[in-house]
């Protein structure tokens, strides 16, 4: 990862991607869903219009539904 990439953390496990974009790119790239993450950036809840900045690593969680 060079300083300008970013980075997204799923179940443990870090892909790269790419940074000065909005967050719902990233995942589209990765092939997740909008409406199925949350994202994390440092300890706090982001929107998917967020634009993620060089270097960070963000967390993405799943969104678990049932009856």
């Amino acid at each position: 990862m060079t300083k300008s990439d970013a980075a997204i953390k799923l179940h443990n496990k870090t892909f790269p991607c790419r940074s000065n974009i909005p967050v719902w790119r990233a995942l589209e790239e990765q092939g997740l869903s909008r409406s199925g993450h949350l994202v994390i950036r440092e300890s706090q809840l982001i929107t998917d219009d967020e634009i993620i900045r060089p270097g960070e690593v963000l967390e993405i969680i799943p969104v678990i539904s049932g009856g």
